[in-house]
């Protein structure tokens, strides 16, 4: 079992005694099962709520949702998936610049035009006919344009490192002024 590590404090698990590793077993499955699988029914709710135009479920709907996360939430437990986060890869710093500007420049000339930003699969029908998603729209900005925007990428890159080393060092210099004058 790894070392659990809580701020500068860190724990080797092996070395607790049974008691201490039961009372943390009992805390952590009590709030698992009861505090998380509550705010997942909360927001369960609020949503139904908003798509049923106000309708909210009846308890019997709520119980049924209640059994079916906890029921999930024991079988994560067994699965050995609890705590674990799935997430597609990330991606490099320069495309995420590089998308954040195609995608300002997209939402820019909509807002100028006064055509409503499309969310998720929503699409925008254009004067010729065509029809595009914001990601499809963003896309063909960085294939229209997309040496202009690779070089404002990395010039936003180097002037945010810039501005982390400049903090950095007035940090540093701060702290040492500090440790000086407390002499030492």
């Amino acid at each position: 079992m790894n070392v659990i590590t809580y701020g500068e404090h860190t724990i080797d698990p092996t070395k607790l005694p049974v008691e201490s590793i039961n009372a943390l077993l009992r805390r952590g499955v009590s709030h698992f099962l009861g505090n998380e699988q509550a705010s997942k029914l909360t927001a369960w709710i609020e949503a139904t709520t908003k798509t049923a135009n106000g309708a909210a479920p009846g308890d019997d709907e709520k119980a049924a949702k209640k059994a079916e996360l906890i029921k999930a939430a024991i079988e994560a437990l067994a699965s050995g998936t609890v705590g674990t986060r799935v997430s597609g890869p990330r991606v490099e710093p320069i495309e995420a610049a590089r998308n954040g500007i195609a995608k300002k420049e997209v939402l820019d000339i909509l807002r100028a035009a006064n055509i409503k930003v499309p969310k998720g699969e929503e699409s925008v029908k254009f004067a010729d006919g065509t029809e595009k998603t914001l990601a499809q729209m963003v896309a063909t900005r960085l294939e229209k344009f997309g040496d202009r925007i690779e070089k404002e990428a990395a010039k936003k890159l180097a002037d945010d490192a810039r501005r982390v080393k400049a903090a950095q060092a007035t940090t540093a210099a701060a702290e040492s002024k500090t440790a000086d004058a407390l002499g030492l």
